[in-house]
């Protein structure tokens, strides 16, 4: 990416190019783990996940955000929208 693309991009598009990004290196990650997962259970008697091998950050629970009517509301009569 050039100066002038950097310049030209907005901020939502650069944190979806970088969540992009990121994903992709995960998926390579999930990759490799499972291969290093079957290699020591096929000269293991103690079998491993591969989520024991390397910890991903798809492997984190996700946390739900609560969101009341009432904050719905505030927020779209400010945007302008009720």
């Amino acid at each position: 990416m050039t100066y002038e693309e950097l310049l030209r991009t907005t901020p939502a598009e650069l944190y979806r190019m970088q969540l992009h990004s990121q994903r992709k290196l995960e998926r390579q990650w999930e990759k490799d783990r499972i291969i290093i997962a079957s290699i020591i259970n096929g000269y293991s008697k103690r079998k491993v996940k591969p989520r024991d091998v390397i910890q991903l950050e798809l492997d984190k629970k996700r946390v739900g955000i609560e969101i009341t009517k009432e904050e719905i509301d505030k927020t779209l009569k400010a945007w302008g929208l009720n």
